[in-house]
């Protein structure tokens, strides 16, 4: 897309986008943003490969420890609930070596890394236990314990709690306090990237606890599969692939399932998705191979719904289930990095949501003087991050990860650098307006009136316009969208 990178080389609006990030945006920062290594309040204690698991739980107990590393190459870890889960529970000899039972390699942050980044990291992956880096030696291990200490705690406190939840009233209860620590978070000024990774990590955490809770309900599932959700978004959207030799009494199983996902997604506050795209539509739960038939008939047919369809389908993730569905389904979607055709009608897609300018491209709000900062703003960003990641060849579903893989590919020269940060500035300002909204009791929305927008809000918000509008025409122009039927 050599086109796109020369468009945007002579006029860059973004240029001024930096200089005019509103105060209360970055003023304020919570512990969320200090050091991580500040958490780190025991100094590391190893042990060797070969000491037996007793050894390491006495070392454990006489320094007041929960983990250990190990001294291999490269560095290994056991906690505490290593010794209880695989030594005692799987029933192994006292004498059994460390090396056995640690894991490697461990996943580590460097120690400057901010305590944002490692609370997401931990819920991300599922640990407690995080060791931190500097110059390649490790220099401290930083514990949820460590952060439940401090007033930065309650992202991870909230993801814990929905990992233990059972039953569709817990869910409910918890998913109350994501929306209320994502308040805090906002309030603040925690950056809206750290913001939106903890939401969709707590919403992720509700799919996989309602679908546990529907196998509690139904028995054990009748054959593999796996939930995924759907959209770029995809907090609403979702499905099921079977496995595809399934049995027949498999279907009114998961129709079973769906039903209970979706009442209880519900109950959540995750309300059914109005455009049927959920796994209650039967066409929404079939088995692997339909599955990989209907990505490949929505790559190629030209029809609108089969564009609509496939925007939506390929911005999927799996979530839940023993069935491999996503490494399956991935290589059918690698094949639209070649798919000019494809691409073009994506293309064509991604002019349908325009940024709100009018005459001489000033702001120009509804009839109430709002705008939609999700229809008119985040969501065209969304459309034109698929298609310069989809044209890299990027496996990344996330929009900011789907620019980053464009700009190192120089898909898109600076345009998804600059995308990236415009993104990041609307999620902002969404999450400032739907914070407001709920501390005054209000239903939460996108529509931010523009009259109580400041003056550098206002300048802000009309350079990140002119900037989707240029990508948009450069992509009119490189894929000669005028010319596709």
């Amino acid at each position: 897309m050599e086109e796109i990178t020369r468009v945007l080389t002579r006029h860059r609006p973004s240029d001024r986008l930096p200089a005019v990030l509103p105060a209360q945006m970055t003023a304020q920062q919570d512990l969320l943003s200090v050091r991580a290594e500040t958490l780190a309040s025991r100094p590391i204690v190893t042990c060797a490969p070969d000491d037996t698991v007793t050894q390491a739980a006495r070392r454990m107990r006489d320094r007041l420890v929960s983990s250990l590393i190990v001294d291999t190459r490269p560095p290994g870890l056991v906690t505490a609930t290593d010794l209880r889960d695989r030594v005692l529970a799987a029933g192994l000899d006292p004498d059994t070596p460390v090396r056995q039972v640690m894991t490697t390699p461990l996943h580590t942050l460097p120690a400057d890394s901010t305590t944002g980044e490692v609370v997401l990291a931990m819920v991300d992956r599922d640990i407690h236990h995080l060791p931190l880096t500097r110059q390649g030696r490790l220099v401290g291990i930083v514990t949820d314990t460590d952060l439940l200490r401090r007033e930065s705690h309650r992202p991870l406190l909230v993801r814990r709690q929905l990992e233990r939840a059972a039953g569709p009233e817990e869910l409910a209860a918890y998913a109350r306090e994501v929306t209320a620590a994502a308040a805090r978070m906002v309030r603040t000024g925690t950056p809206a990237a750290e913001i939106t990774r903890f939401v969709t990590s707590a919403h992720d955490a509700l799919y996989v606890g309602a679908a546990r809770d529907g196998e509690a309900a139904l028995g054990p599932p009748p054959c593999p599969y796996a939930l995924l959700v759907l959209g770029s978004g995809g907090r609403r959207d979702h499905a099921l692939v079977v496995a595809d030799d399934a049995p027949p009494e498999a279907d009114s199983w998961f129709a079973a399932l769906a039903e209970h996902l979706a009442a209880t997604l519900e109950q959540c506050g995750l309300i059914r998705c109005p455009g049927d795209i959920m796994a209650t539509n039967p066409a929404r739960r079939v088995p692997l191979r339909s599955w990989q038939e209907q990505f490949i008939r929505w790559m190629e047919e030209p029809e609108e719904d089969a564009v609509l369809a496939a925007a939506t389908y390929v911005d999927f993730r799996q979530l839940h289930g023993e069935l491999a569905a996503e490494a399956a389904l991935r290589r059918v979607i690698g094949q639209a990095a070649g798919n000019r055709r494809f691409l073009g009608r994506l293309a064509v897609a991604a002019l349908w949501r325009r940024p709100p300018l009018g005459f001489l491209h000033h702001l120009r709000g509804d009839h109430h003087g709002r705008i939609d900062l999700k229809a008119h703003g985040t969501a065209p960003i969304v459309d034109l991050a698929r298609l310069l990641a989809l044209e890299a060849g990027s496996p990344e579903v996330a929009t900011t990860a789907r620019l980053q893989s464009a700009a190192e590919h120089g898909t898109a020269g600076t345009a998804a650098t600059d995308l990236a940060a415009a993104f990041e500035y609307l999620q902002q300002l969404r999450l400032h307006h739907q914070a407001e909204r709920l501390t005054a009791g209000a239903v939460p929305d996108d529509a931010v009136p523009l009259a109580e927008l400041t003056t550098l809000q206002r300048r802000w918000l009309k350079d990140t316009a002119l900037l989707i509008h240029t990508c948009q025409e450069s992509v009119r122009i490189a894929y000669r969208t005028d010319l596709i039927a």
